[in-house]
């Protein structure tokens, strides 16, 4: 425990080895160095900000020459923003987008011109993914102004769009990078590349990468518990295009979040040359914590492991509402040990005909020939007799 001079609530984070060990977390037990039972909260660190949006005006939506553009009014200048959201209803295209700022609706300063918007829809896999945000430079500008430019696809419908600063507080999420075993399925033309997290670690996307360029691919996530038996939990496309009409690469791919073992990516090549991946991935996971209300020299120890334990249930759960847990003091767990005095629960009895199933099966077979061997013998009487 680090030294607190007064008592407070801390809190720590749950690792691998917890992972690894326990169920589904509801079998954690803290306890004080005289064994009591300690209330905790189990709080999952979500990315937490705040998405403030600034009421604008569309204006000066056109079209020309292949471009759609258009103009986004704030209001007042100061407002400080960093993206733009662009709605729109078409379908199939991939475009370098470039992002203007002014404080006039006049001498526009470039803000970038690397952004881009896309959409893959396929309408008999009933399966559509895509990007409609774009991020620039902090500006403080009352008008941005949009032009969506070349690329593939028609020309791009605007229906509307947003202008707004996310402010993130505190980060709440944690990078995990993987090694991955890549195979080259012939058959159905992919390429699968598979992920050991080494324990049941809830993920919720990978990022791949590649050095080549040029390419446009579906892709399958699947999880599983031991390696083997697979299913599926999400799907999107990656792509990394440098030509004269368009710059832009999508590596990550989100699903819900699982916690699984092993997670595959299995990328569909259909006719085209497999992908040279990069050995590893980059798997997001959201933070959990435990916090609870410690006391200044005092000792504390994770109990976990117990298949047949239930979730606790605390008075602190009711209250926690109430409790500034944002900035709450980090502690960590020191090296994992067994538990001397865990005695795990006697496995179920099982009856001695199923240990023994054969035995059963065998006395039958016997009790069959002895009883065949007294009809052939009782049958011979009778015969014996009528004669």
């Amino acid at each position: 425990m680090p030294d607190i001079s007064e008592t407070q609530y801390v809190q720590v984070t749950v690792d691998k080895e917890v992972y690894a060990k326990s169920s589904n977390l509801g079998d954690l037990r803290v306890t004080d160095g005289s064994g009591e039972e300690v209330p905790y909260q189990l709080v999952v660190k979500n990315s937490s900000g705040r998405d403030q949006y600034y009421s604008s005006r569309l204006l000066d939506l056109s079209t020309s020459a292949g471009q759609t553009s258009f103009t986004l009014d704030l209001g007042r200048s100061g407002n400080l923003h960093d993206r733009v959201y662009v709605q729109t209803p078409s379908e199939n295209f991939r475009k370098q987008v470039s992002v203007y700022a002014s404080d006039s609706n006049s001498n526009w300063r470039l803000l970038t011109a690397k952004g881009y918007i896309y959409d893959f829809t396929d309408r008999r896999a009933n399966f559509k993914a895509g990007s409609g945000e774009l991020r620039y430079p902090q500006s403080t500008g009352r008008f941005v102004h949009v032009v969506i430019g070349g690329g593939e696809g028609g020309l791009v419908s605007v229906s509307g769009a947003q202008v707004y600063r996310y402010d993130e507080r505190q980060a709440r999420e944690e990078g995990l990078t993987a090694s991955l075993n890549i195979i080259q399925n012939s058959i159905e033309k992919s390429t699968e590349l598979t992920a050991d997290l080494r324990a049941p670690i809830p993920t919720h996307s990978i990022t791949l990468n590649a050095s080549e360029s040029n390419f446009n691919r579906r892709v399958v996530i699947q999880a599983s518990d031991d390696g083997s038996s697979w299913r599926l939990v999400g799907q999107g496309y990656i792509f990394k295009i440098a030509t004269a009409l368009f710059i832009g690469s999508q590596f990550k791919i989100e699903y819900p979040e699982t916690r699984v073992r092993f997670i595959r990516a299995v990328v569909f090549n259909e006719d085209n040359r497999p992908i040279d991946f990069d050995s590893s991935a980059v798997f997001q996971s959201v933070v959990r914590v435990v916090i609870f209300r410690a006391e200044p020299d005092a000792n504390y120890t994770f109990y976990y492991g117990n298949p047949r334990a239930s979730s606790p249930r605390y008075d602190l759960a009711r209250i926690f509402q109430y409790i500034e847990s944002e900035n709450v003091q980090q502690i960590s767990l020191t090296r994992e040990e067994a538990n001397p005095s865990y005695v795990p629960p006697a496995p179920p009895v099982v009856p001695f005909t199923e240990k023994y199933p054969y035995l059963l099966d065998t006395a039958l077979v016997i009790l069959m020939i002895i009883i065949g061997v007294f009809l052939f013998i009782y049958i011979r009487k009778v015969a014996s007799a009528d004669k």
